[in-house]
């Protein structure tokens, strides 16, 4: 087995504990047989797998500096941005007594739990093109 799957793995239940907590929240307010409680549920769990796989990438192909904060950042950022555009109405219940935009607090909380989820994931899993090679 590759040592990728640990890290998929970890990335993917740390997400998934982190939706739990939204889900919960949101389920308590809409209601627990609403869509976006259930999306929200799904969401950072596919986040975390996303993170999970993007593990090998440890260095800028070009720049080369470490990607530990930023790949995850990244990818729950722009993730989350897509996320507020699309179901802006639902989400503007909980934030609206905030001076900006859905969009900006939707890519601070994908920044936050991006980088957690793959500070997490690379302590417990790794990163880089170690995690393609065989467990010993």
């Amino acid at each position: 087995m590759l040592k990728i799957t640990k890290r998929i793995l970890v990335a993917t239940l740390s997400g998934f504990l982190i939706s739990l907590a939204g889900f919960l929240y949101i389920g308590s307010v809409l209601g627990f047989n609403s869509s976006v409680a259930w999306g929200v549920l799904l969401w950072y769990t596919f986040i975390g797998f996303l993170i999970g796989l993007a593990g090998t990438l440890d260095k800028h192909p070009i720049l080369g500096f470490r990607l530990i904060f930023l790949r995850g950042a990244l990818i729950a950022g722009v993730l989350n941005l897509s996320l507020a555009l699309i179901a802006k109405q639902e989400f503007q219940n909980f934030f609206s007594s905030l001076p900006f935009g859905i969009e900006y607090i939707s890519i601070i909380e994908g920044i936050i739990v991006g980088v957690i989820i793959d500070a997490i994931a690379t302590k417990i899993g790794g990163e880089g093109k170690e995690l393609l090679n065989e467990k010993k």
